[in-house]
């Protein structure tokens, strides 16, 4: 269930399967196989949702379906992508508890955005491409939940500069 509803979810912000790889590189970790399993029926739902789509109006679906308005990935370079991708899943390999695949995800949300900004501003100039309509700025707000979903409380034992484990 929890598969099929990844799957939908991808079908609606592809930037989700950012998210996706962390949090199933970290919960799958100890289980590979149940993570492939998990990994298959959710593209295969996402699959399942869009294809429909694409075969009544693919022209309609490549200009106007849900992934034609996430413009800032399309922007990028796919040397810039992959990168991100990679990052992804180093990050996915490295998270250590939940925190940390909030922090993780938060971190690679605000990639991409970032550097299309970087990109936007490069090509356009600063003033068109923030104050006018060429960037959106509210993409920044993807990773807005998951930072604030990775505060925790923890303790410093501070001569050493160790972060103690509350238990």
């Amino acid at each position: 269930l929890s598969a099929i509803i990844f799957g939908l979810v991808l079908s609606t912000r592809s930037v989700v399967g950012l998210v996706y790889v962390i949090y199933i590189l970290y919960y799958f970790r100890s289980e590979i196989k149940n993570g492939i399993i998990f990994s298959l029926i959710a593209i295969a739902v996402f699959i399942l949702i869009l294809v429909p789509f694409v075969a009544w109006d693919y022209k309609s679906f490549i200009n106007n379906g849900p992934f034609a308005i996430q413009a800032f990935l399309a922007h990028l370079p796919i040397w810039v992508l992959l990168a991100v991708f990679v990052f992804t899943i180093y990050a996915g390999l490295l998270v250590s508890n939940i925190h940390e695949v909030f922090f993780a995800a938060g971190v690679v949300l605000f990639l991409p955005v970032f550097f299309s900004m970087i990109f936007a501003i490069a090509d356009v100039g600063f003033y068109k491409a923030v104050v006018g309509d060429v960037f959106d700025l509210s993409y920044y707000v993807f990773c807005v939940p998951f930072l604030v979903m990775a505060i925790s409380e923890y303790r410093v034992a501070k001569p050493l500069g160790k972060i103690l484990l509350n238990n």
